[in-house]
């Protein structure tokens, strides 16, 4: 179990909770809830997680890394360990999980946007980065398809 499924924290403790780059790996179920309990209410959590129909994600983990395994099992050099954690959940299915954890949607916004696939991304940060930077600002339908994360922000309810 992580730290965010049992936080530290007597109940309506905060007037504000962040959590980024943590619930890819939690148990959704028991870490929704206990960052609504921390809340206080009408208080304001604002969550990402990954956005699991992008483009540059499918082809890293579909092509990419099945790439590098194969490469590093020719080598033979050891596999990394990477964390592992619950099912990608699509953006609409994360709100309503926010929603049954007593978290009302407000906002959605797709961000950290990744246009150049990977190895060209480490190749090419300059362009990578001027091109999700437009495309952030753009908002377009294929913008969502190559947005990395989501951003909510919900209130707990009363």
């Amino acid at each position: 179990m992580s730290k965010i499924e049992s936080l530290p924290f007597a109940d309506g403790s905060f007037d504000a909770v962040v959590a980024t780059g943590v619930l890819e790996y939690s148990e959704l179920e028991r870490a929704l809830p206990e960052l609504a309990r921390v809340l206080r209410p009408g208080g304001l959590a604002v969550v990402s997680y990954p956005n699991p129909g992008n483009l540059y994600g499918l082809w890293k983990t579909r092509a990419w890394y099945r790439f590098v395994r194969a490469a590093k099992r020719i080598a033979r050099q050891p596999p990394l360990a990477f964390p592992r954690g619950s099912r990608a959940v699509p953006p609409e299915r994360l709100r309503e999980r926010l929603a049954a954890a007593g978290l009302q949607p407000e906002r959605t916004e797709y961000t950290s946007y990744l246009a150049v696939p990977a190895p060209l991304d480490e190749l090419l940060p300059g362009l990578t980065e001027r091109l999700g930077r437009r495309l952030e600002r753009s908002g377009t339908a294929l913008g969502r398809r190559l947005a990395g994360q989501v951003v909510y922000a919900a209130r707990r309810l009363a």
